[in-house]
C-alpha cells in the first residue's frame, strides 16, 4: 500500500478545502437582516414592524403575568416572623 497516508492527508486537505470554500460563500453571499430589511419595499417593511411591535407586546405582556405569578406565589408564602 504505497503512499497511504498521502492519500489521507491529500483527502483532508481537499475535504477542508471543500468545507473552507461552502463556509466563505454562505458567509459573504447571505445577507445580514439589516441588508435584507433595507432592501424590503415599504409595504413589507410596515408589515415587518408591525409583527416586530405585536411580538415585543407579546413578550411584555407574558414577562408581567410570570412576575405577578411569582408576586402572588411569594405573598401566599410569606409568613411573618415577629407575629409568632
Amino acid at each position: 500500500m504505497a503512499g497511504g497516508a498521502a492519500n489521507w492527508a491529500r483527502a483532508f486537505i481537499g475535504g477542508g478545502f471543500i468545507v473552507g470554500t461552502g463556509y466563505m460563500l454562505l458567509k459573504f453571499a447571505t445577507p445580514s437582516e439589516q441588508e435584507l430589511y433595507n432592501s424590503l419595499s415599504p409595504d413589507l417593511k410596515r408589515k415587518v414592524d408591525e409583527q416586530r411591535h405585536a411580538q415585543a407586546n407579546k413578550e411584555q405582556v407574558q414577562h408581567m403575568k410570570t412576575l405577578q405569578e411569582k408576586l402572588a406565589q411569594q405573598q401566599d408564602s410569606a409568613t411573618v416572623n415577629w407575629a409568632k
